[in-house]
């Protein structure tokens, strides 16, 4: 009943909660933050939501290039230098399974335990080479597929033996690959290609998915993870830093910050086709989905090479826009459609860009003003790194405790959080409150904040609040 109680009890709480005028720029900001996402979900608009977004898919897709003509002169530049890295590239023998669904819905059974044993393996035809390949190398998937296929053969009820069938086999192929790939032939289900679906964003707009079969997510993958160490080794790029490298450099009003509109579904066949070697698009070919099965049940073949939900969307993406930048700027750096650039070159990349089908979210793109914006960090010319958060409507005792944490974090800055942690502790049972939030360096390191949130509500000690102003006994929180 507690658990239920402070769950009703947020509910009610955040999104009624008024706040009073920011002080600063900062505070408005948090405070501007917190009501964008704090929102009641809204199931009974869902179904229309997901109408308007495949209608929205479709019309972005068509508006696409299908072939790139009298292109840029930095389109020119881009493509030689995307040539020369790619002499470096490499396919990845890493293995990373989905943590999504697959073609053929697993109904939230992710683990690697359940693609390993459980899941239906789907790939497309074009795929299977490669996906066949990537088992063979990797000794969970290959013993994987033996279990599987004794599955499938025990289910036919054959006259002859397992033993006696492996022996008819061997004396048909007399070759142990041809023999296992006749085995990956029973044992994989072939499909057409990736399926639409949905996530939600919002009460007024859901974002567009493809989920794509499980052969070609590992091939994909292998792909992206190529492209992320080539960008490493040839230009000194490393994807796994390069998000706190950008809200570094944020700090730097000489540069522009600038974020594009659905990138993942703004990458052409035919702008790849343009800029990579015909040997790498030959390869993007056999692992991406060429057809796909929409929202209105019958299958489409899009003129965007992936999506969200592709293996390698994320890279492929990185490594065109950093190539277009790197003709403008030689520190231009780029996380996916997170672009800094020097803000001289801001107008002529935004230009280049929209030519070839990508849009700019200009709400999100800073190119002058004291303001900057990337990768999750803000900045401020007279205020500095800003401390805010997404806070979204609480479902669960563990979200409570989520958006709790973020409000002792702001609170600790902003009155106007100082005011809503108090509220919120006023709800919460004794026996559910936790420690102070004592890891936590904020807002010092703030621009370079990764820790996770506590899985507690992180009360604190009995006491006072310390925020310039005395309450009545409450928590007590550390500076």
């Amino acid at each position: 009943m507690e658990i239920q109680s402070t769950i009703s009890a947020f509910q009610d709480i955040l999104p009624n909660h008024n706040f009073e005028d920011g002080r600063s720029f900062s505070e408005r900001f948090a405070i501007s933050r917190f009501k964008k996402k704090m929102e009641i979900p809204d199931p009974s608009r869902q179904k229309d939501l997901a109408d308007e977004c495949w209608r929205e898919y479709l019309l972005f897709d068509a508006g696409l290039p299908n072939k790139i003509v009298h292109p840029h002169g930095i389109l020119y530049r881009a493509r030689l230098l995307i040539h020369r890295w790619m002499q470096d590239y490499r396919d990845s023998s890493t293995v990373e399974f989905p943590k999504g669904s697959s073609f053929i819905a697993t109904r939230g059974h992710n683990s690697v335990e359940s693609w390993l044993a459980g899941n239906a393996w789907t790939t497309t035809p074009e795929n299977s080479d490669r996906f066949f390949g990537l088992i063979r190398g990797h000794k969970a998937l290959n013993r994987a597929l033996k279990k599987k296929y004794n599955s499938w053969y025990r289910k036919r009820g054959f006259d002859l033996s397992r033993k006696e069938s492996d022996k008819v086999l061997w004396d048909f192929f007399q070759d142990p690959e041809a023999v296992a790939r006749w085995k990956f032939d029973r044992v994989v289900k072939y499909v057409r290609g990736s399926r639409f679906s949905t996530v939600p964003k919002n009460n007024t707009a859901r974002r567009p998915i493809n989920i794509e079969p499980f052969g070609n997510v590992l091939v994909q993958r292998s792909i992206g993870v190529g492209l992320r160490d080539m960008l490493k080794t040839v230009i000194g790029i490393d994807l796994e830093v390069l998000q706190d490298v950008h809200r570094d450099r944020i700090s730097d009003l000489t540069i522009a910050t600038i974020d594009l509109k659905n990138a993942s579904d703004a990458v052409s066949q035919a702008l790849v086709e343009f800029l990579f070697p015909k040997w790498f698009v030959k390869k993007l070919g056999r692992a991406r989905s060429a057809l796909l099965l929409g929202h209105d049940q019958d299958y489409h073949m899009p003129k965007k090479i992936s999506s969200m939900g592709n293996g390698f969307t994320f890279e492929l993406m990185t490594t065109i826009l950093t190539a277009i930048c790197r003709c403008l700027d030689d520190n231009a750096t780029v996380f996916g459609d997170d672009i800094i650039i020097d803000k001289n070159q801001a107008t002529t990349l935004i230009e280049i860009l929209e030519s070839v089908g990508f849009a700019v979210n200009k709400e999100k793109s800073f190119v002058s003003g004291p303001f900057r914006e990337s990768c999750g960090g803000n900045y401020h010319e007279t205020e500095g790194y800003i401390e805010s958060f997404d806070f979204r409507y609480p479902l669960t005792i563990a979200d409570c405790c989520v958006v709790y944490n973020k409000a002792v974090i702001l609170g600790r800055r902003y009155p106007s959080f100082a005011r809503l942690t108090e509220r919120l502790t006023a709800v919460i049972p004794k026996v559910l409150q936790g420690g102070p939030l004592e890891s936590f360096a904020m807002p010092d390191h703030w621009r370079n904040f990764s820790s996770e949130l506590p899985a507690y509500f992180a009360c604190g000690s009995r006491g006072k609040f310390v925020h310039g102003r005395k309450t009545k006994e409450r928590y007590h929180f550390r500076d």
